[in-house]
């Protein structure tokens, strides 16, 4: 505990008149949090019907027991993890997997709890509740907690600034990240929202589901709504490298709203008859620009360079029977959590194969994955296991549970089972020593048999340990940085289920018995003109080659055949680009018979380059005239063209267009964009006209008198004269248009009219229509 003394002083959410409150820290207290008072309760306008109800907790976080004269400094690099069992979370240092503190929050022991991290604020939010908490990482203090009246709410935060989403009341409420207190009113949106994200620079997107529009929000101002499907479209939203980029899962099209603007379009290989859209899970950040996107009911991934407009498909065959969270991905490789396992699927972008599995409990539970200071980290949030990776793929494990961590003890204890190598858990301190484990079941998948009940206090996991992989083989090697942690708790009281885990090459010797295996994790990458199919090799028995099937008249693929010691890829050309995917399958080839397995499909073209040399026409009446050049890359495919402008939209086979019906004298902004199967080019060719038509005349040299220049086309008195040219003059001028205005008369009583003709130079004004020559093509006003 801290020895020295220290006066806060908070006042109110809003601003109202000072609720102070003194804590003297040299006082004896007990744990994290003792709230000394409840401030004032301030209405949030539709958010809550009551009001958001701050409550600002001041406190001191006991140290195991012992006392400290200085607060310990946390790491770095690092995050924060929750531990939904014990209602606290655990901050530890990524490089090393040191845990080295832990806050205990109020009441909230058992609930799912989420974190949001965005620098200093560090957000912990109860789902169960929806109280959110806010942990100050310098003092390793709860200093506030607030409700916000409902746990279906969002609390995003990034680039400084946090929200508070209501999605069924459609508001999106700007928060102080430091007080949360509420700022200002709440943006009101149409309801039903979206799950919304924010970027580096502070700006809340929020998908507007009933539109079909995604609306940035920043402070409290909404910005104009970009439209990125059609209403009532299932929407998520990823921020990739700071961009937004938006997955329309009902029209199976991806949308990147790209900066200065411009948006890309790339369309997925997953389309109507696929899975429900409601299973399509998708991270909500990203460091680069390659979204991974999962489909859990046929555990299909696509894996979206959104730079390139290239979408890859992976087929997750082997673990359909697993569930399966959102990937995350971070260096080239896409991680994704299997909560069945307790384990970490890991597929490698550049060489289209999936790796060895990284494990993080080893048991059945849900697993968080998630982004930060540039690592990342998989959380067992019920449990005591987590690990953080780098982007060269180092794995440093985690021990959230360590004792005598700033903080104080645990609340209680909790199940976090020690691996054996087929899956099952050795016994904690303190376990009851006549409690039987369970049995060793992880050999009984594809030829290994189970295990025999341990002792009591054994554990599962006796003669089936090593039943973890296909057919009896040893699970994956799991990389490590340091030794497992010593088991601390009860093991599970069920064993968790085997991993099935695609060996990233074949076994040097293949095991006695082994049986014949597909290929797994087939994915498909398309080029112009061309599909990649790579896939991992069995991990049963060693086949004789591999072939690939599937393939349309016209279509070659190279090499014919792909023995089996790899390399495990085939190129396929001669096809054709027309919206529907092709799906190949890669055939293992055994005396006994084939084995196979599927790609999840893919066209064989990339989005285009965006159309050259736009020129623009505006010098007919009420349209436009637009032609460009073609792109430098067609993508593979045959392209066609979308005009935009004027409100208008336009399809072309051809290199130009007319858009009619529009307004003289207007200006207008006219987008081109080229377009293949595989998306549209992005950002289109852009360019601005007004249409108009200026017509070159000149004074007609017979006026006795002095022509005007007026501001109106008014000929009553002087007040309206801009300029008067002498008499006799010639002077060229700039026709606009012409008019119908007040009447005029010259001085010598002829000639007379109504009509006047705007002029642009070298005076802009209107004169007497009588007075100009060779302007008689000008358009009307």
């Amino acid at each position: 505990m801290v020895s020295t003394d220290h006066t806060r002083t908070g006042q109110r959410p809003g601003g109202g008149a000072d609720d102070r409150v003194t804590v003297a820290r040299g006082r004896q207290e007990s744990t994290v949090a003792r709230a000394v008072r409840v401030l004032r309760t301030e209405r949030l306008a539709g958010i809550t019907a009551v009001g958001a109800v701050a409550v600002l907790i001041v406190s001191l976080v006991g140290f195991g027991g012992g006392a400290h004269s200085v607060l310990p400094r946390i790491a770095d690099i690092g995050a924060w993890l929750a531990n939904d069992s014990q209602g606290s979370v655990t901050h530890a240092n990524g490089l090393s997997g040191k845990a080295d503190t832990r806050v205990t929050l109020t009441n909230a022991a058992g609930h799912p709890l989420k974190v949001i991290q965005d620098g200093d604020t560090v957000l912990v939010e109860d789902t169960v509740t929806g109280t959110v908490t806010r942990i100050d990482p310098a003092q390793l203090t709860v200093t506030q907690s607030v409700s916000y009246g409902s746990a279906g709410v969002q609390v995003v935060a990034g680039g400084g600034k946090a929200y508070v989403v209501d999605p069924v009341k459609g508001l999106v409420q700007p928060i102080d990240p430091d007080r949360l207190s509420v700022i200002g009113p709440p943006v009101g949106l149409t309801a039903p929202l979206g799950t919304a994200a924010v970027d580096g620079h502070g700006t809340a997107w929020v998908p507007v589901l009933r539109s079909g529009q995604l609306t940035p929000v920043s402070g409290g101002t909404a910005g104009a709504p970009v439209t990125v499907g059609s209403p009532g479209d299932l929407f998520t939203l990823t921020i990739a490298a700071g961009t937004p980029v938006v997955t329309d899962v009902t029209s199976a099209t991806m949308t990147v709203l790209v900066p200065g603007g411009g948006r890309r379009t790339v369309n997925l290989p997953t389309g109507p008859g696929g899975p429900p859209p409601a299973t399509l899970l998708a991270p909500a950040s990203t460091d680069g620009a390659v979204i991974p996107l999962l489909a859990t009911g046929s555990h299909q991934m696509v894996v979206v360079d959104t730079a390139a407009g290239r979408p890859t498909s992976v087929n997750l065959d082997g673990f359909d029977r697993d569930d399966l969270g959102g990937p995350e991905t971070l260096g080239g490789r896409v991680y994704i959590p299997d909560n069945t396992t307790g384990r970490l699927i890991v597929y490698d972008s550049a060489s289209g194969r999936l790796l060895n599995q990284v494990n993080v409990s080893g048991r059945s539970g849900r697993l968080n994955l998630f982004l930060n200071d540039g690592m990342l980290w998989a959380n067992d949030a019920s449990g005591a296991a987590a690990v953080s990776v780098d982007s060269a793929g180092a794995v440093h494990t985690i021990s959230k549970y360590t004792p005598d961590l700033p903080g104080g003890p645990l609340p209680h204890a909790s199940p976090t089972p020690t691996q054996t190598s087929g899956g099952g858990s050795l016994p904690g301190p303190g376990d009851d020593p006549g409690r039987r484990g369970n049995s060793g079941n992880g050999g009984n998948q594809s030829g290994g048999g189970n295990g025999q009940s341990g002792a009591g206090g054994q554990g599962g996991g006796g003669a089936g340990g090593g039943g973890g992989g296909r057919g009896g083989n040893p699970p994956p090697p799991v990389t490590r940085s340091s030794p497992p942690a010593p088991p601390t708790t009860k093991p599970p009281t069920t064993q968790p289920a085997a991993p099935k885990s695609p060996s990233p090459k074949p076994p040097a010797t293949t095991p006695a018995g082994a049986p014949p295996d597909s290929a797994h994790g087939v994915s498909e990458t398309p080029g112009p003109g061309y599909i990649d199919v790579k896939f991992s090799p069995s991990s049963g028995a060693t086949p004789t080659s591999y072939t690939l099937s599937g393939l349309p008249s016209g279509a070659s693929v190279s090499p014919d055949s792909v023995p089996a010691g790899g390399p495990y890829s085939f190129h396929v050309t001669g096809l054709a680009c027309t919206g529907t995917p092709y799906k190949f399958t890669v055939v293992a080839n055994y005396s006994t018979g084939p084995k196979q397995a599927s790609g999840g499909g893919a066209q064989p073209c990339l989005v285009p380059s965006m159309p050259r040399s736009l020129k623009l026409n505006g010098s007919t009446q009420r349209q436009i005239g637009v032609s460009w050049q073609a792109p430098s890359s067609d993508g593979g495919a045959k392209v066609t063209y979308t005009v935009k402008g004027g409100g208008k939209t336009l399809s072309a086979s051809g290199t130009s267009a007319t858009i009619t019906g529009l307004t003289n004298f207007s200006s207008y902004t006219v987008t081109v964009a080229a377009k293949n199967g595989a998306g549209s080019s992005q950002p289109p060719a852009q360019g601005s006209v007004q249409i108009a038509h200026n017509v070159n005349g000149h004074l007609g040299g017979d006026a006795l008198y002095g022509v005007n220049v007026r501001s109106s086309t008014s000929a009553s008195g002087t007040g309206n004269i801009v300029h008067t040219f002498d008499k006799g003059s010639t002077a060229a001028v700039t026709v606009k248009c012409e008019k119908n205005g007040g009447s005029w008369t010259d001085p010598t009583g002829s000639p007379t009219g109504d009509t006047w003709y705007q002029v642009t130079s070298p005076y802009a004004g209107y004169i007497a229509t009588a007075y100009v020559t060779g302007a008689s093509g000008a358009w009307n006003c």
